[in-house]
């Protein structure tokens, strides 16, 4: 019990580093772009698909049947669904995942009665397939026709045949956060918690991220020195890597980073084969991932050591996906009312430890009294009430019978 009880705390620990990664990156200042890009979103995918799979193995050891299970995973996708759609719709200064993860979880509800390798071995293999076959589907088959760029969906998307249109290819195909590339990220996360992350495991997969990072960046740099590819963001600053360095006033690493990255897809087939940011590329899905099992493996390894030192961390953590959707309201309300008041990324710490300290000081006080989120608590009590309802004929047919014994 104390074993799963402190690895629920590192899962936690690795939600709130996820969380802050992408605050950091949304609002912080714009110099910590470079360190911040990319892998805080997709390290927030990996834990869901870990999510997934704790949701599946708790209940079944519990006796739910697989397929209340896959209710309550497309319950919970719908929810994210319609949320990411709402907040995307409010205008905050960040491009909402939410209504992607949604759409990976209704469709993870096929896959989450398979085996640990299998999931793994899939996810893996979706990694290296489906970024292609992206690719060639939006050259060849569905070719943007729209200006936007970064699409996610929205409520006006809703509002015509055409926008809807608009709206299922961005969420599935060409948007910021295309499902098709982001499954795989989300069908390995549940395949390396079905496996377990425990013991030997644990180093197994960190040695297995660390060394994906790395061979994604060595195969990026080869690539960009071998074949001369230049990401279309470099090509229109029409300047030389160590020039963007000097006029950016950073180093080549966060030129690089910052004029490799791309808005969700990849506009060239050269681009396939860099690990620009949000390119939903191979190697960039490598680089993140492998990243994402670092990060998870060290936080566990926290929890285990630390217990209740990581409170605040663990706190926040448990808390993420009230966090994210508060941030992003207030971000949206301030747009709204202040708009004077820019909280995009700049110079400033302010909007950072604005939106980092608040967020912290709320989770730790609620998690003095509660065991979950705000919303959290909201989406476990939807996709369980089923559960409720069939417990409560249970219940009031055991009253009569022990009115009688106790009669008797």
């Amino acid at each position: 019990m104390n074993t799963q009880k402190k690895r629920i705390i590192g899962l936690d620990v690795a939600r709130a580093v996820a969380i802050i990664g992408m605050t950091a990156d949304h609002f912080g200042p714009a110099s910590w772009a470079p360190w911040v890009m990319g892998w805080p979103s997709i390290l927030f995918a990996f834990l869901s698909g870990i999510s997934m799979a704790l949701m599946t193995s708790r209940g079944l050891a519990t006796g739910v049947p697989m397929s209340r299970i896959r209710r309550r995973i497309a319950i919970r996708g719908l929810i994210l669904l319609v949320i990411g759609i709402l907040l995307a719709s409010a205008g905050p200064d960040m491009i909402i995942v939410l209504a992607t993860l949604g759409a990976s979880f209704l469709l993870c509800t096929t896959l989450v009665s398979l085996s640990g390798p299998t999931l793994v071995a899939l996810g893996t293999a979706g990694m290296f397939v489906l970024p292609q076959l992206s690719y060639w589907l939006r050259q060849n088959v569905f070719p943007m026709t729209g200006d936007e760029l970064a699409v996610v969906p929205r409520l006006d998307h809703l509002t015509s045949v055409e926008g809807a249109g608009v709206a299922l290819r961005a969420l599935l195909l060409d948007g910021m956060y295309p499902t098709l590339t982001w499954l795989p990220v989300i069908v390995l996360g549940m395949g390396v918690m079905t496996v377990g992350v425990d013991g030997m495991k644990r180093i197994v997969w960190l040695s297995v991220g660390a060394g994906a990072a790395v061979a994604s960046s060595i195969f990026s740099w080869i690539m960009v020195a071998r074949f001369d590819i230049t990401p279309m963001m470099m090509q229109f600053m029409g300047l030389p890597l160590r020039d963007l360095a000097d006029a950016t006033e950073t180093s080549v690493f966060g030129a690089w980073r910052m004029y490799s990255a791309s808005m969700g897809t990849t506009s060239s087939a050269g681009e396939l084969l860099l690990n620009g940011a949000h390119s939903g590329s191979t190697p960039d899905l490598l680089l993140n991932t492998g990243i994402s099992l670092v990060l998870v493996a060290v936080c566990l390894y926290a929890g285990d050591l630390l217990g209740q030192w990581t409170f605040p961390l663990a706190a926040l953590g448990s808390c993420a996906f009230t966090v994210y959707v508060g941030q992003a309201l207030v971000s949206a309300a301030i747009n709204h009312w202040l708009p004077d008041v820019h909280d995009e990324p700049g110079l400033s710490l302010l909007p950072l430890v604005f939106y980092l300290g608040i967020s912290l000081a709320f989770c730790m006080i609620w998690k003095r009294f509660f065991r979950r989120g705000p919303l959290e608590q909201a989406m476990h009590v939807a996709s369980t009430w089923e559960r409720r309802r069939s417990e409560r004929p249970e219940a009031e047919a055991t009253q009569p019978a022990q009115a009688e014994k106790t009669s008797v």
